[in-house]
C-alpha cells in the first residue's frame, strides 16, 4: 500500500477546542475574530506521520483502521446529488435513509443517523453548496469536544438514550 510521510500536529484531548487558521489573516481579520492568534486552544505534539492511500485497499476494515471504503447504493444521479448540496430537503431525506440502512446492515446497528453528505467537485466549488477538496494537509473537520456535543445534541433529538 502506497503511503506518503507528513509532518502533523496531534491534539491532545484536553477538552477543550483547538483552532487553525492555514490562510494569512490581516490586522482587521484579527480584529473580527475571537481568536487573535493563527492558531492555539489546547496542546498538540509534531510528529511524522505515515499517510497511507486507503483507495482500493480492501484490506482496510473498519475495526482495524477506523473507516471502510465501501461502495453504498443509492437511487441517486450525479443530478441529484447536486440538487441535494442545492438544499433539496426531499432527496436528503431519500439519501440519509439509504445511507442509514446500509450502515445499519453492515455494521449490524439497531440505530444509524446520517447527519451530513458532501459533494467535492473543484470545477464546481461555490456552486450551490458544492466544495472543493479539502486543502491544508491532513486533518479533521472537529475536535473531540465538538463531537462530543454533537453526538449528545444527536441523541437528544432522535429519542434516544446515550
Amino acid at each position: 500500500m502506497s503511503f506518503i510521510t507528513s509532518k502533523i500536529m496531534l491534539g491532545v484531548d484536553d477538552h477543550t477546542r483547538h483552532w487553525l487558521y492555514t490562510n494569512p489573516r490581516t490586522a482587521v481579520d484579527k480584529a473580527a475574530s475571537i481568536h487573535q492568534d493563527d492558531m492555539g486552544g489546547a496542546t498538540v505534539n509534531n510528529v511524522e506521520q505515515p499517510i497511507y492511500n486507503g483507495r482500493g485497499g480492501k484490506d482496510l476494515k473498519l475495526d482495524d483502521a477506523s473507516f471502510e471504503l465501501v461502495k453504498c447504493p443509492t437511487k441517486l444521479s450525479t443530478k441529484d446529488f447536486y440538487s441535494l448540496q442545492a438544499g433539496d430537503g426531499d432527496l436528503a431525506i431519500q439519501y440519509n435513509e439509504e445511507v442509514e440502512a446500509f450502515v445499519a446492515k453492515q455494521i449490524g446497528c439497531d440505530k444509524v443517523i446520517c447527519v451530513q453528505s458532501q459533494v467535492r467537485n473543484n470545477a464546481k466549488e461555490g456552486e450551490d453548496g458544492v466544495q472543493g477538496y479539502a486543502g491544508g494537509g491532513p486533518h479533521t473537520d472537529s475536535s473531540s469536544v465538538s463531537a462530543d456535543i454533537f453526538a449528545l445534541n444527536t441523541l437528544k433529538g432522535s429519542g434516544l438514550k446515550g
